[in-house]
């Protein structure tokens, strides 16, 4: 059914009471309803009784095509204010577009609604909709199946989108003076007033301020600030975060994160709290950096530099401390007679003098002479008296790696360059200009493909065109399926070379050449 407007639809009807009338055939002239209406049409007709002029009704009427009669509805005027119950008579039946029904401007130009004016002849598509069943918005726009409405009260206003009746809130924007909220499924997310941007909460407190929400089930209640995904599966990403004690709110032993992340495990991340800045890894914090000093986080787990990384040169204002206390050691006895003849073949070979390798081919010539035992000389002592050279903490011997890329095919989203216009202002020579350019830009390829359910059946929405009635037609609902492409990634890993790298701990190694003489 449709609500119909029509020029020279008039006829006649005997009919009597207050029930439909029967059409009787279109006056001298004019055309007859079924001429203009189809079955279930409404439209608005003015009733006139030739017998007794004083009888008169202006209504809304339903047109019924099988019966050929108007049934009689809502009242817009009438001889007594309501149905009239006409008595015998030629009545004359005109299809009207009653003076109150009408857009007509004022005397100062203006137009109104009361409630919807429509767009392509469907009453249910509003462009735009005024006052409402609830009497509380005062504006909306409307498509098919969504729109956006105003709402009002005596302190606020409210713009939202809402759903094809009108009734269901979804992502208000809310503004009553003293501040702005933006909400979602009635769930105020974010609010903005002199103080500052709240993300999260009603009431912020400073200037960017983020409300507390438990990234996991740890007790120091993580509070996610911000996240930088860099991928489309999630997996890896930047994350910020603070971190509150777990017994209370007091925020002054608090610390502020920024860690890389693989789906929810920090792979690296950078903490200042409490005056301190920490370096972590995989949960866990490594080094802690005050100031006054830099030292590990856990006592005696990780190493500094080592045999495929070594620091080039280590200063220090005095030499370094080892753990010595008899407390710390088990174990401890007297050397042996085969390590004393070891430690005499050590002496006896005596130290070298050598340039490092590096240093020449950096340096050539001018490469420094250094002094020192052989790593490979000390081993060949201690074999030489029957001793393994490796339960010896002087005799080092370091795997070697070495960083080489390789490659991985991967999926991703395929690219298709295109071109589009936009309109600009420009100012051109002092005067604002409106321009039009071309400007490139990259979009997924792919293509809409129809949606099925679970049982492989096609999943229909309305959409299309409206009927002559005003319905609209079931169509295809259709997804965008983004192509894909394979492509290689080049990554970088650390592998074993089989080479060793030996070294010497020179002080334990002159503690152990004191053996020779038993000093």
């Amino acid at each position: 059914m449709a609500h119909r407007k029509a020029d020279l639809v008039q006829e006649t009807s005997t009919s009597t009471g207050t029930g439909a009338m029967a059409l009787a055939g279109a006056a001298s002239g004019k055309r007859a309803f079924s001429a203009a209406l189809s079955n279930a049409d409404t439209c608005y007709v003015l009733i006139q009784n030739g017998s007794a002029p004083s009888e008169y009704e202006i209504c809304l009427a339903t047109y019924n095509s099988s019966g050929n009669t108007l049934t009689r509805g809502t009242v817009v005027g009438s001889t007594t204010g309501s149905t009239v119950d006409f008595s015998a008579g030629t009545k004359t039946i005109s299809l009207v577009a009653p003076a109150s029904k009408m857009i007509v401007e004022d005397n100062n130009g203006d137009v109104s609604v009361t409630r919807r004016l429509g767009a392509g002849g469907a009453a249910t598509v509003a462009l735009l909709e005024a006052g409402g069943a609830d009497g509380t918005y005062l504006w909306g726009l409307r498509g098919t199946t969504k729109g956006v409405r105003a709402i009002a009260s005596s302190t606020a206003v409210s713009i939202e989108g809402v759903d094809s009746t009108l009734t269901a809130s979804y992502q208000p924007l809310y503004f009553n003076g003293s501040y702005l909220a933006w909400s979602l499924s009635g769930v105020e997310s974010m609010r903005l007033d002199s103080t500052g941007l709240g993300v999260g909460t009603n009431t912020p407190t400073a200037k960017h301020d983020v409300a507390a929400g438990a990234l996991g089930t740890t007790a120091g209640n993580l509070i996610q600030v911000a996240r930088f995904r860099f991928t489309a599966t999630n997996n890896y990403q930047v994350r910020m975060y603070g971190e509150r004690i777990s017994n209370g709110s007091d925020w002054t032993t608090a610390s502020f994160t920024i860690g890389a992340v693989v789906d929810t495990t920090p792979a690296a991340h950078v903490r200042f709290r409490n005056a301190s800045l920490v370096l972590g890894a995989f949960g866990v914090e490594r080094v802690i950096l005050t100031d006054i000093k830099c030292a590990p986080v856990v006592d005696n787990t990780i190493s500094l530099g080592e045999g495929s990384n070594r620091w080039s040169v280590v200063y220090a204002a005095t030499g370094t401390i080892n753990t010595s206390g008899r407390d710390t050691k088990v174990g401890i006895r007297e050397a042996t007679d085969a390590e004393r003849r070891a430690a005499r073949r050590i002496l006896d070979g005596g130290p070298r003098l050598y340039k490092f390798r590096d240093a020449v081919n950096l340096k050539g010539e001018q490469a420094r002479l250094h002094a020192g035992w052989i790593a490979e000389d000390v081993r060949d002592a201690l074999e030489a008296e029957g001793l393994d050279p490796w339960i010896y903490g002087f005799l080092c011997a370091d795997e070697i790696t070495t960083v080489e890329e390789y490659t991985v095919t991967v999926e991703r989203p395929k690219m298709r360059k295109v071109e589009t216009t936009e309109r600009a202002v420009d100012l051109v020579d002092g005067q604002p200009v409106l321009v039009t350019r071309t400007v490139a830009r990259e979009e997924p390829a792919g293509q809409l493909l129809p949606v099925v359910d679970q049982d492989g059946q096609p999943v229909l929405v309305p959409g299309g065109q409206p009927d002559a009635e005003g319905n609209l037609p079931l169509i295809p609902m259709l997804h965008f399926v983004p192509e894909v492409e394979l492509v290689e990634e080049t990554r970088t890993r650390e592998v074993a070379t089989g080479e060793r790298r030996l070294g010497l701990r020179y002080s334990e190694l002159e503690a152990f050449l004191r053996c020779a003489t038993g000093a």
